[in-house]
C-alpha cells in the first residue's frame, strides 16, 4: 500500500523554502506568483493527518540541514 506520514506540523511552502534556504546558507528568493495561473494540482495543497503511530527520528530542521550538507558535497 501507499502511506503519507507526516513529519511535524504542517507548513507553507514558502516556509519551507526560508527554511531550506537557510539550511544552504543563503536567502530563499521568493516572489508573489498568482495562484490562478498554475495548474490546479500544484495551487492546491497537501497535508496529511498523520494516524499512523510512527516516530520521526529527527526533525525538519535535522533533516534540512543533511540534505543541504549532501548537496553542497560537506
Amino acid at each position: 500500500g501507499t502511506y503519507l506520514v507526516s513529519d511535524g506540523p504542517a507548513i507553507s511552502t514558502p516556509q519551507l523554502c526560508r527554511e531550506l534556504g537557510a539550511a544552504l546558507g543563503r536567502p530563499a528568493r521568493l516572489f508573489a506568483f498568482p495562484s490562478a495561473l498554475l495548474p490546479r494540482k500544484l495551487a492546491g495543497t497537501l497535508e496529511v493527518k498523520d494516524s499512523l503511530a510512527w516516530e520521526r527520528p529527527f526533525s525538519r530542521e535535522e533533516g534540512l540541514r543533511a540534505t543541504a550538507r549532501w548537496y553542497l558535497g560537506l
